[in-house]
């Protein structure tokens, strides 16, 4: 039985660690979380110390997440956003990542958003913004499918000849510029930065217009996610 439930404790740090995701790594992380959760209390069976307190924390968790949610602070949420996203600046560039051991242009908005929400929703005790966050981790997609909507978690605002020459006026800091093509998309941050992961630099980095980076001169959708607009 021990066999079983170190497997399962190396599958979920291991399907945790790995930067690049897909559905079936996806499933089999939670499948992984569901099996040694189940092993954990089969050995603490006969520990009531041990397996009531895993118990009360695991029921617990399940009925905060089903909950009902509260109005979310729209400014609040953002700046939660920002601070997310920033903590990834520094951290290599990999096609198809989505944490710090490797990261993509949408892997870094995505997690930003996930991250945001779940913190937030951990903080205030807001299950809403948990399941949205968990929503986001669960269903992958591309810039391009930012850009197009994908599943109405982002809206289009307008369309721009680059980044350098959008109305920054007309922005809010997490919106989102996707290139016309679906290749790339960036975050804002606000006073006129971006966030990217650039995969000329080979990383994440944060940009000021006047810097020279070719991805603030490419035509571009700005989008704005529709999770931090107001309810």
């Amino acid at each position: 039985m021990w066999w079983g439930w170190w497997l399962a404790l190396l599958l979920v740090v291991g399907l945790g660690l790995y930067p690049v995701s897909f559905g079936v790594t996806r499933a089999a992380l939670v499948g992984a979380v569901v099996c040694f959760v189940a092993l954990s209390f089969v050995l603490a069976r006969r520990r009531k110390l041990v397996w009531v307190p895993m118990a009360v924390l695991l029921v617990s968790g399940v009925v905060f997440v089903l909950l009902p949610g509260r109005p979310v602070d729209e400014g609040k949420l953002r700046g939660v956003y920002v601070g997310a996203l920033q903590r990834y600046e520094g951290a290599r560039y990999l096609w198809g990542g989505e944490n710090r051991l490797g990261i993509d242009c949408s892997g870094l908005v995505r997690q930003g958003y996930v991250d945001a929400h779940v913190m937030a929703g951990l903080k205030t005790l807001n299950p809403a913004l948990v399941r949205r966050g968990a929503a986001m981790w669960w269903h992958d997609c591309s810039a391009m499918a930012l850009r197009d909507g994908y599943r109405d978690s982002t809206r289009r605002l307008f369309e721009a000849e680059s980044v350098r020459l959008a109305d920054h006026a007309r922005l809010k800091p997490g919106d989102l510029a996707v290139t016309a093509d679906g290749s790339h998309v960036m975050a804002y941050l606000g006073d006129e930065r971006w966030i990217e992961a650039d995969p000329g630099l080979a990383e994440v980095v944060v940009l000021s217009l006047n810097d020279a980076n070719p991805w603030l001169d490419r035509p571009v959708v700005i989008m704005r996610w529709t999770g931090f607009e107001a309810e």
